[in-house]
């Protein structure tokens, strides 16, 4: 297969990972619980969104951060990564969370 057709056939299983319905894509799906949070009256004021903000941004730092590092790390190595995928896996306690991961990386 030539360099052109290697381009074209990863752009369009991309394009179609993208428009696939069980792909989580979209506000909802990766709100990090915002919409449930406003429903329920935790975030009324710009100051409580930007604490939630903030939250989310220091969750993100201690937990996926550190994976997705540990990732860059291991790419060469396809066994590790299988490990740490088990690993993140076993983490994503949220059901949504860990739903919405395994369909995005098992496609």
């Amino acid at each position: 297969m030539d360099k052109n057709n290697v381009e074209y056939t990863s752009s369009l299983l991309a394009l179609l990972q993208i428009v696939d319905s069980g792909f989580p894509t979209g506000g909802f799906s990766h709100s990090l619980g915002y919409e449930s949070a406003v429903k329920h009256g935790h975030i009324r004021s710009k100051k409580q969104l930007t604490e939630f903000v903030i939250t989310v941004l220091e969750n993100i730092g201690s937990s996926s951060l550190p994976l997705l590092c540990e990732a860059y790390k291991q790419s060469g190595d396809m066994s590790k990564i299988i490990a740490l995928d088990e690993y993140t896996e076993a983490c994503l306690s949220n059901h949504i969370a860990n739903r919405s991961s395994v369909q995005q990386v098992h496609y």
